[in-house]
């Protein structure tokens, strides 16, 4: 039995592609998935499944929702959509009352309010208006991800970095990035 995670999908493509290792995978989307090609381009055979890791110190993070309040600022809260979404009422996005973060329907282990809200998030990123709110939504989440790949430094030799999934998409993506 062999359980590839979407990051270590991501790992292995960009091996692929580059024909180096010592490559960090990440694809934000739903959640954050992550993975690590070592300097052969291989993977390490251990899970290393990142969007557990607290990237958040602060005592007052975001709750996870799987663990029903026991753990805050995990880095799924940050580097998936719901690292986007927590932020659609500061940055300007017209969305349904229930979409802000923390109303209790963004506080469920369900994807698809944040589905629906990152979507909502990209369009107003092609509305030359709103761009100018909108985009600190992915300057924050940009942000996060550098703090991130900072901290995962501390366990792997990242030499280089792949990001896929649906909140590095559009332009708010290629700014975050």
């Amino acid at each position: 039995l062999k359980v590839i995670n979407d990051g270590e999908v991501t790992a292995l493509a960009a091996v692929q592609k580059i024909k180096h290792g010592n490559v960090m995978g990440i694809s934000m989307g739903s959640s954050e998935g992550a993975g690590y090609a070592n300097e052969d381009g291989n993977l390490m055979g251990w899970i290393n499944e990142l969007c557990y890791v607290k990237l958040d110190l602060n005592p007052k993070a975001p709750t996870d929702p799987w663990t029903k309040g026991m753990h805050r600022g995990l880095s799924h809260l940050y580097l998936g959509q719901r690292g986007a979404t927590k932020l659609v009422a500061k940055g300007g996005v017209d969305v349904p009352d229930n979409y802000k973060y923390p109303h209790p329907n963004m506080c469920t282990i369900s994807h698809e309010p944040h589905a629906q809200c990152l979507k909502l998030i990209q369009k107003a990123m092609t509305n030359p208006e709103k761009v100018p709110e909108v985009r600190k939504i992915y300057e924050t989440v940009g942000v996060y991800l550098g703090y991130a790949l900072a901290q995962y430094c501390e366990w792997y030799k990242i030499e280089h970095v792949m990001i896929l999934g649906r909140v590095s998409k559009g332009d708010g993506g290629d700014l975050m990035l």
